[in-house]
Parts: C-alpha cells; structure tokens; sequence
C-alpha cells in the first residue's frame, strides 16, 4: 500500500467536500421544484434550468480537480474515509458526527408526527420523494459545509 500523505488526504477530504456541496445544491433544487409542483405554482422552466446548470459546475469541478491530481487519490482508503492523518480524520469525524445530528432532527418529527401527517398543514408537500430529498439535502449540505468550515484555515489549494 503506497504512502498516502497528510496533505493529499486533506486535500481529498476538501474535494469531496466540494463536490458533496455541489450535489447537496443540485438536490436542494430538486426538492424545491417539487415542493413548488405540489403548491401548484408554476415556476416554467427555471428549476429544470438551474439544475442543468449545477450539474455543468459539477462536471467542470469534477474535471477541474482531477486534472494533474491522479497522484493525490487514495484509492478505497479515500472512498471508505479512511484518513491516517489526525487532522483529516479529526475533520472528517465532526463532519459525520454534524451530518447524523441533522440527520435526526429531519427524522424526529417524522417520526412523532408519523401517520398525523395528512392532518398537518404541510401533510400535502411532505411525500414519501420530499421527505426523501430532504434528508439528502440535509446530509450532504451539513457534511460538505462542515467540512469546509472545519478546513477553512488550511490555506488555499490548487485547484480550488
């Protein structure tokens, strides 16, 4: 197994905090537009738009970041977030420990509410595919932010 070094484990922690941003974005317009379907408020083509538009940006980052970085890549360690540096691994703990906590505020009213739902006033806009897109939304914004946030003073990278 090849040395892996704290600096292209941060660096990979950040890029995939990035592109987790980006479709943690693409989502939330996602949930948006069903929301507005479900409202029955028509918002023409826009949300179709803006999601073509996040998924160029994804596209561009994603190319962007992997051009002249092939030595930085972990491999299954990078995809299973297993980080030997204290830092990457401290960083990528908080940011999972944030996400579940998140996580769980979504689904506690699920939860208590449960079967009520219909008699809510938000019972109409909360289906089975919102409240799904929701803990998405929820997941990947909490992660990917708290990630940046945690590295925010790790100085600027290359490609960033």
């Amino acid at each position: 197994m090849s040395k892996w070094s704290a600096e292209a484990q941060a660096k990979s922690l950040k890029y995939g905090a990035y592109i987790s941003l980006i479709s943690g974005v693409y989502f939330a317009i996602m949930l948006v537009a069903k929301w507005l379907e479900l409202a029955d408020i028509n918002a023409g083509e826009w949300p179709n738009i803006l999601m073509v538009l996040v998924a160029l940006l994804f596209v561009g980052v994603v190319t962007r970041m992997s051009v002249g970085n092939h030595k930085l890549t972990g491999g299954w360690r990078e995809m299973l977030g297993i980080y030997n540096d204290e830092f990457t691994r401290e960083t990528s703990r908080k940011a999972n420990a944030r996400a579940f906590v998140g996580l769980i505020v979504v689904l506690i009213p699920g939860v208590l509410i449960g079967e009520n739902l219909a008699t809510t006033a938000i019972g109409s806009y909360v289906t089975v595919s919102t409240y799904s897109l929701s803990l998405i939304v929820v997941g990947t914004l909490v992660w990917s932010i708290s990630v940046l946030w945690e590295m925010r003073g790790q100085g600027e990278d290359d490609h960033g």
